[in-house]
């Protein structure tokens, strides 16, 4: 899959990726957890006007209907426009690397 698109928001990388969905994408129809954070509890929350999604290698992906938003309290709003055929959103950690410890790790908000 080659990433068209990147999008951050805290710790949480959502990449559109051309590609065709994943069979058995779930519906959902109005809103999806992302990400949660481990100390604070706040979410990272898509809304949208259709949600289809699943896991694929342990990442959610995703695709939209309409515009889509996502929210978190400690961020600002991301909008994200809706998927055309052959696209999928991605979801990824972010992840920073210790030069001292020579070891990667996801970044937690």
């Amino acid at each position: 899959m080659k990433v068209k698109r990147l999008y951050q928001q805290g710790d949480v990388l959502v990449e559109l990726v051309s590609g065709s969905p994943p069979q058995g994408l779930e519906r959902k129809t109005h809103s999806l957890v992302l990400a949660e954070g481990e100390t604070t509890g706040h979410k990272h929350l898509l809304v949208a006007e259709e949600i289809s999604y699943g896991e694929v290698d342990g990442e959610i992906v995703f695709t939209i209907q309409g515009e889509a938003v996502i929210t978190h309290e400690e961020h600002h709003s991301i909008t994200l426009p809706p998927t055309k055929e052959g696209e999928v959103y991605r979801v990824r950690r972010v992840r920073e690397y210790d030069h001292f410890a020579e070891e990667a790790k996801e970044v937690r908000d």
